[in-house]
């Protein structure tokens, strides 16, 4: 296995973004069928985002993988290799859900307005730490905050070997 960087990180995130936005948009609007537009109902919905983002991240924190590591056999780790350990996991996923956390306990004290722009500093915080697997080290900055690392299949490049061409044949 070895360290995976931005690209394929990437995908797996995009994936589980969908998966957790899909969900949470269905469970939404059936709230608002039910309840209506109101304060309660955004309050509900908010609550019940969290639960199901809290479960679908908390899935790294068991497994070590998100679902869209897991399609791409990719797996959080020591930045050795090692396994990784529960505490690290724990960190790496309050720090992800951070934005989300903060969003909701705003939201519930009345602090509509100061929820969103906390949530969303915390959200580019979030972005540009992932974003910094760019790198050659392949680290994430929450990865270098938590001693993880991404890794996943590969090896050797695929594609064509680039060096000396082959002799030609002896002619006949």
């Amino acid at each position: 296995m070895v360290r995976q960087g931005i690209g394929m990180r990437i995908v797996a995130g995009l994936i589980d973004g969908i998966i957790v936005l899909g969900i949470n948009l269905v469970v939404g609007v059936i709230i608002g069928v039910i309840m209506g537009a109101t304060t309660t109902a955004i309050i509900i919905a908010s609550i019940v985002g969290l639960i199901i983002s809290v479960a679908y991240t908390g899935i790294e924190y068991l497994k070590a993988q998100t679902p869209g590591k897991m399609m791409f056999k990719m797996i959080v780790r020591q930045q050795d290799g090692s396994p990784a350990r529960q505490d690290q996991l724990m960190k790496r996923v309050l720090f992800k859900l951070s934005p989300t956390i903060v969003g909701v306990v705003l939201t519930l004290v009345g602090a509509v307005g100061a929820a969103r722009g906390v949530q969303g500093l915390l959200g580019l915080l979030v972005l540009i730490s992932a974003l910094m697997c760019a790198r050659e080290s392949k680290l994430a900055l929450h990865d270098e905050w938590f001693g993880t690392a991404v890794y996943g299949p590969g090896g050797e490049p695929a594609g064509f070997p680039v060096g000396q061409a082959p002799p030609p044949p002896p002619a006949v």
